[in-house]
């Protein structure tokens, strides 16, 4: 008889990706369905964006994205060619992207303007990108869904007056919006009510 060989066991990896002080207040990752991965950070030090992306092979590649960096969310596109990180910078939202080859660079596109500095979340539509975020204006406090036709962005305040300390976009398979956020109700800085919003 042959022995019999035990089957390799999947296990946790350990990577440090960015070092320094005040890093990574916000983080967020994304992988592809080959392996290839990203992970976005800011760096508050520094006032800067960060991303490793690891596109294959030996190794992964520590970059600065932008100024900025705080909310960041990171997402592939569909066809996966495409690396896209949303966050903020001073009070305004930008979108950045860069191709998956190697040699493609991040360009980056302000979105909106008079934002609260927190969370913002991507994820794509099957008609392009799309972002929720927390927006403080006198004329439209609120929830805000930004999405992207095109080269088109379009912004839609989802929930009026809702002071947004945290939020999480996702896309159901006919390509609509589904938004969990928490909110500070009595405006007393402490979150006290946790709200979902779907569009059908």
């Amino acid at each position: 008889n042959l022995p019999s060989i035990p089957t390799p066991q999947a296990d946790w990896h350990y990577i440090r990706v960015g070092a320094a002080q005040n890093v990574g207040n916000y983080v967020s990752s994304s992988a592809t369905s080959i392996g290839t991965w990203s992970v976005v950070w800011d760096d508050k030090a520094a006032g800067l964006l960060r991303a490793a992306v690891y596109p294959g092979g030996g190794s992964y590649n520590v970059q600065t994205v932008a100024n900025g960096g705080i909310g960041c969310s990171v997402a592939y596109n569909p066809g996966e060619n495409e690396i896209s990180a949303s966050h903020v910078s001073g009070t305004l939202l930008y979108f950045a992207t860069r191709g998956t080859n190697s040699g493609s660079t991040w360009t980056s596109t302000q979105v909106d303007k008079d934002l609260y500095p927190g969370d913002t979340c991507l994820a794509y539509t099957p008609t392009g990108p799309a972002i929720s975020y927390y927006r403080t204006t006198r004329r439209s406090t609120g929830l805000c869904l930004a999405r992207r036709t095109g080269s088109v962005w379009s912004n839609q305040l989802i929930d009026s007056g809702a002071t947004v300390l945290y939020n999480q976009l996702a896309i159901d398979p006919a390509g609509n919006p589904a938004i969990a956020y928490s909110v500070d109700a009595n405006n007393d800085g402490k979150v006290d009510t946790l709200k979902f919003a779907r569009y059908n």
